[in-house]
């Protein structure tokens, strides 16, 4: 039985579900100011870990099963980054940034929060190559333990925290470093006993310090700006109510964003599966019609999403002080923002049929620019609900290009259809947000509504997949 359980389907379910009740369980024991703030920086941290990775991790999976020294495309891998590490260390302490780099992060200059935020880059970066090692030697079990056990040992060490009371201000970033360490630790305990049992057994190549692979990195480098170009998108509401130091606007906006991820846990599953399952149906020449019943099915998702949204929202903001209320009116908008995400996968799928992947760069960058641009302008006013809204029109317009893109590099897809149905949600999300309807039971009604006309086109869809998937070899 327990070989049949795939571990790492269970590990990102397990930990996506742990990270959407993280922020929220903390919103009743820490104050706005401080969630707000640390929010922001695990925001630093992940932009951090995306640049000093350089898309080597991605790079160590595409060419690991081909390589026939995997010790040394290890090393090759670790070694760039291990130099970048080293060299922003010895940087900031030399220069003594620490102060500066906390100060510009958590508008509080103090070494001690610096020396935090330059650790948690460090084990981040270690936690990636760890879970990537994992993936690529098949060690699902361990690879799903270290990722809900990161989530579970930062839940109890800041309850823990909090009831010690330790300080506000060190608290938070103290329990994500120690969620960090404690699996790293036992990870190279682990090692340790295996080597003093099996002393043959190596794990870095002994000469790594002078391993760099030009190729490698040359593969990697388009694969970071890629991720990169979309991560305006990603967190242009964070971005915008940092510009304006409103960290408790942030708190706010942070907790919708984790309740949404949540919310949209089928997104991040459909994501995962959706691409392999199209060029298995391009190899038997069925990518058409494979692309006509994930945009129905897409499209169903995102109708009946929308509007159980609205209606999930009431109930969800109960579980949270009575001061987080106003996330009701814009969680809304965070979840149609992650299922424009699913449906631009599919809507899209024509950049990577037709193998023209530059265009998803250039979709990525006009999202970032429409996102960030916007959170400008709108954090500052509305805050919070401005966010949302900069971030719905981050992923509104990346899902337009992607679409575009996809239409004229490869078969040209009615969108007309499409459209619609994304301008109806939008609108619907976008008028939830709107304090004239804080005392209004409309968009619960119009999300009912939505829901049960989302039905048939879910059924229908789903129908013509198991069609569909009896065709395939």
């Amino acid at each position: 039985m327990l070989r049949r359980i795939n571990y790492f389907v269970l590990g990102l379910i397990g930990a996506s579900l742990i990270s959407a009740i993280t922020v929220p369980f903390l919103a009743w024991f820490y104050s706005p100011d401080s969630i707000g703030r640390f929010s922001f920086f695990l925001l630093t941290v992940s932009f951090s870990v995306q640049i000093g990775a350089l898309g080597l991790d991605q790079g160590y999976v595409r060419e690991y099963h081909a390589s026939q020294n995997k010790t040394r495309l290890l090393s090759e891998s670790i070694a760039p980054i291990f130099f970048i590490v080293l060299a922003f260390f010895f940087s900031s302490l030399a220069f003594s940034l620490f102060d500066d780099l906390a100060e510009f992060i958590v508008s509080e200059s103090t070494a001690l929060l610096g020396v935090f935020i330059f650790l948690a880059y460090a084990l981040s970066i270690a936690h990636r190559f760890a879970t990537v090692y994992y993936r690529v030697k098949s060690l699902g079990a361990l690879f799903c333990f270290t990722l809900i056990s990161v989530k579970l040992i930062f839940l109890l060490s800041a309850y823990s925290a909090h009831m010690l009371d330790w300080r506000e201000s060190i608290s938070l970033y103290s329990s994500y470093l120690i969620s960090l360490a404690v699996p790293l630790f036992g990870l190279a305990t682990v090692w340790s006993i295996r080597l003093i049992k099996a002393p043959s057994v190596t794990f870095v190549d002994r000469s790594w310090f002078s391993v760099v692979n030009l190729d490698l990195l040359k593969y990697s480098f388009p694969l970071l700006f890629g991720a990169l170009a979309f991560w305006g998108v990603k967190f242009s509401g964070h971005i915008g109510l940092r510009y304006y130091e409103n960290f408790e606007e942030l708190a706010f906006y942070s907790v919708g964003v984790s309740i949404a991820a949540g919310l949209g846990l089928f997104s991040s599953i459909f994501n995962t599966m959706w691409f392999p399952f199209l060029f298995k149906a391009e190899a038997a020449g069925k990518s058409q019609k494979a692309l006509r019943v994930g945009i129905d099915m897409t499209l169903g998702f995102l109708i009946f999403g929308a509007g159980a949204a609205g209606v999930v929202a009431i109930f969800v903001v109960k579980l949270l002080p009575g001061s987080f209320s106003k996330v009701q009116f814009f969680l809304p908008l965070l979840v149609l923002s992650s299922l424009l995400y699913t449906l631009s996968e599919v809507s899209g799928s024509g950049i990577a049929l037709s193998k023209q992947t530059r265009f998803g760069l250039y979709a990525g960058v006009a999202g970032s620019a429409a996102a960030i641009a916007s959170a400008l302008l709108l954090c500052g006013v509305y805050g919070a609900a401005g966010a949302a809204y900069s971030y719905a029109l981050g992923h509104l317009a990346f899902f337009v290009c992607r679409t575009e893109f996809a239409r004229r590099l490869w078969m040209g897809e009615n969108v007309l259809r499409m459209y619609l149905v994304v301008a109806v949600c939008s609108f619907y999300t976008g008028l939830c947000a709107f304090p004239a309807m804080e005392e209004s039971v409309l968009p619960a009604v119009v999300g009912v509504a939505l829901m049960i006309i989302a039905i048939p086109l879910m059924v229908k869809s789903a129908v013509r997949l198991k069609s569909l998937r009896t065709e395939l070899p």
